[in-house]
């Protein structure tokens, strides 16, 4: 049967086309006017040299001349053909979307980021070190990186590129993927302590004490109640396992997560999210805030999609 073609004000058959070259058909809604969206038929078809094109069927809208009865009715062989081919688009797009996720995840700095200075003033270009902390200023979003000295310089984000054994000048190494760095960098993140948990510095195996304070990857700990407080990051202790031993925990990358959010993003938003310039996730709480680090607004860690993509 192929596609027959029916005038749509007489209600009277025009011409039948395409006859044996049907392989598909497909339904979609298509925008006919500013305000008014109609279904459209579309048929999937071979041309007169065998390439697979597709024809404009029609719409369901009034103003709509004519539409075409469409019938898959090409050959088997045909059919199969196309099938394969478009199986497999549809999974080189889903390795695609895997591979620019995984790259953005790899190249985003956040808390526990390895990064070197690109550019800049303040902080020799070249420096490396671990991200320990961002915070919100007057002037946007600074990241605190320590060196393999210790010591600790305040950098602007964007000042910053990932660094990692399986990046060379900003690409995976040969044989490497984006989706391969990602994997790598969950399996090697350390979990951030939490309140109560006896650490130990790794420099000073001697120095233990119990969590009472945390902030970002930042944290404080002491012996006891009455001793003097040790200062230090999450990069720099061990965690006291049920057995006794000291170890280092890998965590889902969700447990603790920072996004600069650029102004001209969020102005569009109604209030107070139109303020944001900060999003945080930890673990099951997603908490949103402004350029001087104050909280606008909490909400379930679920949430964070819908608030990524009216951010857009």
């Amino acid at each position: 049967m192929a596609i027959t073609w029916w005038d749509n004000g007489t209600g009277k058959r025009i011409e039948q086309t395409h006859e044996g070259r049907v392989l598909d058909v497909t339904r979609s809604e298509v925008r006919v006017m500013s305000d008014i969206w109609a279904n459209q038929i579309t048929a999937t078809v071979l041309d007169e040299q065998g390439a697979v094109v597709t024809v404009d069927c029609g719409t369901d809208f009034e103003l709509c001349a004519r539409s075409g009865q469409v019938i898959v009715d090409a050959p088997e062989d045909a059919l199969q053909a196309y099938q394969a081919a478009k199986a497999a688009k549809a999974a080189q797009q889903a390795a695609d979307e895997v591979e620019h996720r995984a790259r953005n995840l790899v190249l985003q700095v956040h808390v526990g980021s390895a990064v070197v200075v690109r550019r800049g003033r303040k902080v020799p270009r070249g420096t490396t070190g671990i991200v320990t902390r961002i915070v919100s200023g007057c002037y946007g979003l600074r990241a605190t990186v320590k060196d393999n000295t210790g010591t600790a310089h305040w950098v602007d984000p964007d000042n910053l590129d990932v660094i990692h054994p399986m990046l060379k000048d900003g690409e995976p190494i040969p044989g490497a993927t984006w989706a391969d760095i990602r994997a790598h960098m969950n399996a090697n993140q350390i979990r951030i302590p939490i309140k109560g948990e006896t650490v130990r510095l790794k420099a000073s195996p001697e120095i233990v004490g119990s969590v009472f304070w945390t902030q970002d990857a930042r944290i404080g700990f002491k012996a006891s109640p009455d001793a003097e407080p040790t200062w230090t990051d999450a990069y720099s202790v061990e965690i006291q396992d049920t057995d006794g031993t000291f170890i280092g925990y890998e965590i889902p990358e969700s447990e603790f997560r920072v996004w600069a959010v650029p102004l001209g993003r969020v102005k569009h938003l109604p209030p107070p999210m139109n303020r944001t310039r900060e999003i945080q996730a930890t673990g099951n709480v997603v908490t949103l805030k402004d350029h001087k680090g104050r909280v606008l607004l909490t909400c379930p860690v679920k949430a964070l999609p819908d608030i990524l993509a009216q951010m857009t």
